[in-house]
């Protein structure tokens, strides 16, 4: 059995004539087992949740554990799919996501590998979009496709539930003609907490089109309201970033460019948020660099100082006193790892500490982020 151990970054920042100190923030570094990668991270009612991915980048399976924090452990894992190597990993966008509701409720989601018995069953191949939910104290329910008529998976699905259990899935599909500057995005929605689920629906502008082997990201902000990040294909040469914001009751009041990029080509991009006390925070990828910023309009877009070229996969996290730590792969590729960065910052943007970890990113792989309360970061890789 390995030991795994987790270092820490301590941190103090003194301010002003005063000498006043701000909160402690400390980032600690946790290395996952040999073969774990494509983590997904939430805490939750002060538990650290963990997904990953086990197995041969073309169909493996996914995983899911805890981590204690104070004793540096993982407590024993559960297999989320039944069918055998029915997830994928290769493409780094196409592997598991997590959600975790204030009820302890787990729902995981995943695009299908071709194992999965849909596609082998279907003359068309049609890749599925698995999910699969354990409801605690109980063990995975059996994964079900939650597609009907929207097929063409590709890039990345996403998943997200609300302080109230409502689930929100989203993918991005086909659309009424060929092509990327045609595809759409598709959200299912459950009130149930995930027994059953709406009828799929198209719910960004249908002249934006979608990147189709980038991923999208799903999140419900402090209002209960779900807010789908994703890369447009528009005229099939803009890969913009667009934020698709819904209400509550889950219509759509508002899909807007981000962030402009005008690229002939697909660069198989991620998308990731967090949600403090105060806003939802977004990052994405341009050109090689890593860039956030909060929702709402007009807000200005913060890049970090840090990062070197090949900027990939980044992900970010922000405690409630406005410290955000966002962390990245430099120099990873189809079938190549890389280097983990990270930058920490504080309230006023200003860096706290930053670093580089060389060859720390296995291939198709990507490191995830938390905040655990009390100034405490927390970084998986």
């Amino acid at each position: 059995m390995r030991i795994f151990i987790t270092s820490f970054l301590m941190i103090s920042v003194l301010i002003g004539c005063n000498k006043t100190e701000r909160p402690l923030s400390q980032i600690g570094f946790v290395t996952l087992p040999e073969g774990w990668i494509q983590p997904q991270v939430e805490y939750v009612n002060d538990v650290v949740h963990i997904l990953y991915y086990l197995g041969d980048a073309g169909g493996g399976d996914l995983f899911y554990t805890n981590y204690d924090v104070e004793k540096g452990n993982f407590a024993k894992s559960k297999r989320v799919n039944h069918q055998d190597s029915v997830a994928i990993a290769a493409g780094t966008i196409r592997g598991g996501q997590l959600a975790v509701a204030t009820d302890g409720t787990v729902h995981v989601l995943w695009n299908g590998s071709g194992a999965s018995a849909i596609r082998v069953n279907d003359s068309l191949r049609h890749t599925p979009l698995h999910y699969s939910r354990m409801l605690p104290g109980r063990s995975f329910e059996y994964e079900r496709n939650l597609i009907d008529q929207a097929w063409g998976l590709d890039g990345g699905s996403d998943i997200t539930v609300d302080e109230k259990g409502r689930v929100f899935v989203a993918w991005h599909g086909k659309g009424k003609q060929k092509g990327e500057n045609y595809r759409r995005v598709y959200m299912r929605s459950s009130e149930d907490g995930g027994q059953d689920f709406s009828k799929e629906r198209a719910v960004n502008d249908e002249e934006a089109g979608v990147c189709g082997c980038c991923g999208l990201h799903i999140n419900v902000d402090n209002a209960n309201a779900p807010t789908i990040i994703y890369r447009s294909a528009t005229g099939g040469k803009s890969r913009d970033i667009r934020m698709l914001s819904l209400n509550p009751a889950g219509g759509v009041d508002d899909d807007h460019v981000v962030d402009k990029w005008e690229l002939d080509a697909c660069p198989m991009s991620s998308i990731n948020s967090t949600v403090n006390a105060d806003a939802l925070w977004l990052t994405w990828e341009k050109e090689g660099k890593i860039f956030y910023r909060g929702k709402e309009t007009g807000l200005p877009i913060h890049s970090p100082q840090s990062q070197g070229e090949g900027a990939k996969h980044s992900k970010i996290v922000k405690s409630d006193s406005g410290y955000t730590l966002v962390c990245w792969t430099e120099g990873t590729g189809w079938n190549r790892g890389g280097n983990l960065a990270w930058e920490l910052t504080d309230p006023d943007g200003q860096v706290i500490e930053s670093g580089k970890r060389e060859r720390a990113i296995e291939v198709w792989d990507f490191p995830a982020v938390a905040y655990a309360g009390e100034g405490q970061f927390l970084i998986f890789h």
